[in-house]
C-alpha cells in the first residue's frame, strides 16, 4: 500500500471508531448552507427579482427554483424574512452553532408587537436556544412572550379558541373521516383521555393509531351511556339501531343496516354480530313488503352482571 492509501485507511478507521465528530461537522455545514440560502432568498425577495421572472409570490418562485414542496418553500420564505430581524440569532445560525429547530421557534416568537423587547432580550433568548432542548425552549419562549406582551397573547389565545373546529364525514364506502383543529386546552383534555383509554394490553397487536381510534370509539360509547336527555324534550337517549334478519345473524351471512336516526349505513353481518354482543335485542316480524306485523318485546341480551363476568373471564368480547 502507498502512503496515501495508508493515510486514507487510517482516516476511515478513525471515522468508524468515533463517528460523532464527522456527524457534528456535517450538521454544522448544513446549518451554514441553510443560513446562506436564507440570505440569498431574502435578497431576491427584497429586490423583487421573482416578479421580473413572472412569479406572483416568492414561494412560487422558490418552488420552481428548488423543486421543493410549496409548503416547504413557504416556510423558507418566512424564515428568510424573520431571521433578518434577529441579527444575533442570524449570526449564530450562520456559524452552525444554532439548531434550525431552535431558530424556527425564535422566528415564530418574534412579531412586530414584541420587536423592541425581542431586540432587548435577544442575547438572553439566544442563550436559551443554545442550551435548552426544543421542548424546554418552546416553554420558556411561550412564558417570555406571555410576560412581554400579555394583551397580544390574550388576543392570540382567543383567536385559537375561535378557530376551533372538528369535521366528521362519511366517505363513499361508509368509512368515516375525522379531522379538526383544537384550542390548546381542549387538545390537552382530549389527549389525556385518549392516552388513558389507549393503553396497550398484554399481548397487544394493535398499532398506536388503531388504539387511539378504539379509544375515541370507547369514549363515545361511555358518553352515550351516560347521556341524559334535556328536560322537556321527548326524544329518547341517542342510540344506534342495527337491523339484520334472524337467519343472517345466526348463519353469519349477508349484511344489515346501522341507523342513527340521521344517517344509515349498510355493513357486513359480522359488524352486526359485534354490536349485538352487548345490546338491547328487539325481535319484530315483517311482511315481504316491509310492513311490521309483530313488534315484540325488547330484552337485554347480556345483563350487567353477565357482562362483568365476561370481562373477568375473557377480558372483553370475543
Amino acid at each position: 500500500m502507498t502512503v496515501l492509501e495508508i493515510e486514507a485507511c487510517a482516516k476511515e478507521m478513525a471515522a468508524m471508531a468515533e463517528p460523532t465528530p464527522a456527524v457534528t461537522a456535517a450538521t454544522r455545514a448544513i446549518r451554514r448552507a441553510r443560513a446562506a440560502q436564507l440570505d440569498e432568498v431574502h435578497a431576491v425577495i427584497s429586490s423583487g427579482a421573482f416578479l421580473r421572472h413572472g412569479f406572483r409570490s416568492p414561494a412560487a418562485w422558490l418552488t420552481d427554483t428548488t423543486s421543493e414542496s410549496y409548503g416547504h418553500c413557504t416556510t423558507t420564505v418566512h424564515l428568510a424574512n424573520r431571521i433578518q430581524q434577529m441579527p444575533l440569532i442570524r449570526a449564530a445560525f450562520a456559524t452552525g452553532d444554532l439548531a434550525e429547530t431552535a431558530m424556527r421557534l425564535l422566528a415564530d416568537t418574534w412579531c412586530t408587537d414584541n420587536a423592541d423587547a425581542f431586540a432587548r432580550d435577544e442575547q438572553m433568548l439566544l442563550g436559551w436556544a443554545t442550551t435548552l432542548s426544543a421542548r424546554d425552549l418552546k416553554m420558556v419562549l411561550d412564558t417570555w412572550r406571555m410576560h412581554t406582551d400579555p394583551d397580544h397573547e390574550e388576543r392570540t389565545a382567543q383567536d385559537r379558541f375561535d378557530n376551533r373546529a372538528v369535521h366528521i364525514s362519511k366517505l363513499l364506502d361508509g368509512v368515516g373521516r375525522l379531522d379538526g383543529t383544537m384550542d390548546p386546552e381542549g387538545y390537552q383534555l382530549l389527549h389525556e383521555a385518549i392516552r388513558a383509554y389507549a393503553q396497550p394490553a398484554e399481548g397487544e397487536t394493535r398499532t398506536a393509531a388503531q388504539r387511539r381510534h378504539d379509544a375515541i370509539v370507547q369514549m363515545a360509547k361511555i358518553a352515550l351511556d351516560a347521556f341524559e336527555p334535556t328536560p322537556g324534550k321527548k326524544r329518547r337517549r341517542p342510540k344506534v339501531i342495527a337491523i339484520a334478519t334472524a337467519t343472517d345473524l345466526t348463519d353469519n351471512t349477508g349484511g344489515g343496516s346501522l341507523d342513527t336516526g340521521g344517517d344509515r349505513s349498510i355493513v357486513p353481518i359480522e359488524t352486526i354480530r359485534r354490536i349485538a354482543c352487548d345490546c338491547d335485542l328487539h325481535r319484530y316480524l315483517t311482511e315481504p313488503s316491509g310492513h311490521i306485523i309483530d313488534y315484540g318485546r325488547r330484552r337485554r341480551l347480556v345483563s350487567d352482571t353477565q357482562f362483568d363476568l365476561l370481562i373477568i373471564r375473557d377480558h372483553g368480547c370475543r
